[in-house]
């Protein structure tokens, strides 16, 4: 790489925080992917951001791609599309996200209980079993399912102040909390089964 793209994916991950795992991924993957001239019709920012995208996914953190793109200042959908012809041209195989390492990220952002956390991995992984989409944009299952936790347990959490942990829209909430309250098996009047009373007696 030249000193522009390094510099660009440096700045990238700087601004990100990535540890320094993340870091020597995106530079390598970077590195590969210039070498394989991935740049023709593409910015050196794209190049840059889909690298440092795919390092965070290999290394198992959980940074979404409105985050990456926000930083890199180029177009989410765009980022996408780069990101998997990366993925393509490296070879690259990658596990979709997991939902389960949002919910983490984000109870702590909010400072939920630990009881109403716990309550959120369940559902996702109800979720994951049931075969719900959780691999496309699994911010916004986790960020649905730390809602739907804390609204059974304390109602504390507003969509909009969820969605803005979680950067995603509250549309993307409400479509995944429509899907997760039918799989948990809420009434037509809002019932709550037995089978979730576990989770839901306030300390």
């Amino acid at each position: 790489m030249n000193e522009r793209q390094q510099a660009a994916v440096a700045e990238l991950v700087d601004g990100l925080d990535a540890p320094e795992s993340v870091r020597e991924i995106a530079h390598a993957l970077a590195h590969r992917a210039f070498a394989a001239e991935m740049q023709m019709g593409r910015s050196i920012e794209m190049i840059a951001a889909s690298a440092v995208y795919a390092a965070f996914r290999r290394d198992g953190e959980s940074h979404t791609l409105d985050e990456v793109s926000a930083e890199a200042d180029v177009d989410r959908t765009k980022l996408g599309r780069t990101y998997r012809c990366l993925a393509n041209r490296l070879n690259i195989k990658l596990e979709p996200a997991d939902p389960h390492e949002f919910v983490g990220r984000f109870a702590d952002s909010l400072n939920i209980e630990d009881r109403t956390e716990a309550y959120a991995h369940e559902i996702v992984t109800m979720s994951v079993e049931a075969g719900l989409h959780t691999g496309i944009k699994p911010a916004g299952a986790a960020a649905a399912a730390v809602y739907l936790a804390d609204n059974d347990r304390h109602d504390h959490l507003t969509q909009p102040e969820i969605a803005a942990i979680a950067d995603v829209s509250v549309v993307t909430i409400q479509n995944r909390l429509y899907e997760q309250t039918r799989l948990l098996g809420d009434d037509e009047h809002g019932q709550i089964p037995a089978s979730r009373w576990q989770y839901l007696e306030t300390d």
